[in-house]
């Protein structure tokens, strides 16, 4: 726990430099990170080529985890499909 302070700062600082297309996904009902911190995230990725921003509907902290967690997964495998060769 100590060193998760640092951690976050060091890898806030980092995210400019990531040179690969990202895909952000927040549920739309996130009370730690809440609307527009997708936006504000995706923002972020300056040396990113391509920025993909995905809202689940009425997902919170963890999309993957929750009861519509098809609607995450369904937009990771078509966000990951768009870009295979």
């Amino acid at each position: 726990l100590l060193s998760l302070g640092p951690a976050l700062t060091v890898d806030t600082a980092l995210l400019a430099r990531i040179d690969a297309p990202v895909l952000v996904q927040f549920g739309d009902a996130d009370a730690v990170f809440p609307p527009p911190a997708a936006e504000l995230q995706a923002a972020r990725y300056l040396g990113s080529p391509e920025v993909t921003t995905s809202i689940v509907e009425g997902a919170s902290h963890y999309p993957l985890l929750e009861a519509n967690h098809e609607q995450a997964v369904a937009d990771i495998a078509a966000w990951l499909a768009a870009r295979t060769d």
